[in-house]
């Protein structure tokens, strides 16, 4: 079982979202313990991105490739083998400093993983 949030979202000038994931219904982990990975692009330069899971800091603040178009995997990959257990908020930030409003494309996938008790 899987699941997958793919989406692109305007970012205005100067502003910054705290989650983009903000009342999706994968907002927080929905398995005992999940895998996934993190891939994203923008329009333009400047969008800046960072991804958190359950409180942690999954990646440092990074700048976004320019290639204006849905991510694909390899080459977009922020992030991969993220690990989160039952109900950690998934938080994936964005900052637009620019003077304009730039577009942010991003693909998060998670798994259940599969494990057996000892």
């Amino acid at each position: 079982m899987n699941f997958s949030c793919q989406d692109v979202i305007t970012v205005p000038a100067a502003t910054f979202v705290p989650n983009v994931l903000a009342g999706n219904r994968f907002e927080r982990c929905p398995y005992q313990i999940g895998v996934g990975k993190f891939l994203a692009t923008a329009s333009a330069a400047g969008l800046t991105v960072e991804l958190n899971i359950g409180g942690r800091s999954i990646t440092p603040v990074v700048a976004l490739s320019i290639l204006d178009r849905i991510p694909v995997e390899p080459d977009d990959t922020i992030a991969k083998d993220v690990q989160a257990t039952a109900g950690e908020l998934i938080q994936i930030s964005v900052n637009n400093p620019t003077v304009g409003p730039l577009d942010f494309y991003y693909r998060f996938e998670m798994d259940e993983m599969e494990y057996q008790a000892t």
